[in-house]
């Protein structure tokens, strides 16, 4: 019975250990504007980084209903910061499992 545990443990450690190096690299995911208001800037972070990065929009906006794939180099944690900032003057901010997310939908 000990054995059986022992190899259990094992393939426990292994499979933990394959989800790790699967989430380092570049996740792609798609952003789409449900809020019914424009989105005009989207930053995303690392949650272990403590300042946000560059707007990832640029110079684009998204409107409502309209969605951007968005793709993030270098993850080696798969739970980002999202700060987003509306042309209402409304500013959101979540917390996202990239690496488990296919479509992020930004929601009133």
């Amino acid at each position: 019975m000990f054995q059986a545990l022992k190899i259990s443990a094992a393939a426990a450690v292994l499979a933990l250990s394959a989800v790790s190096v699967a989430a380092q690299g570049t996740q792609t995911i798609n952003v789409a504007n449900r809020s019914g208001v424009t989105l005009y800037s989207l930053h995303a972070s690392a949650v272990n980084n403590n300042s946000w990065e560059n707007d990832l929009l640029g110079n684009r906006t998204l409107g409502n209903r309209q969605t951007f794939s968005l793709t993030i180099n270098n993850v080696q944690n798969c739970m980002y910061d999202f700060r987003m900032e509306f042309t209402d003057g409304d500013v959101l901010t979540d917390v996202v499992n990239i690496c488990q997310v296919g479509t992020y939908t930004i929601r009133p």
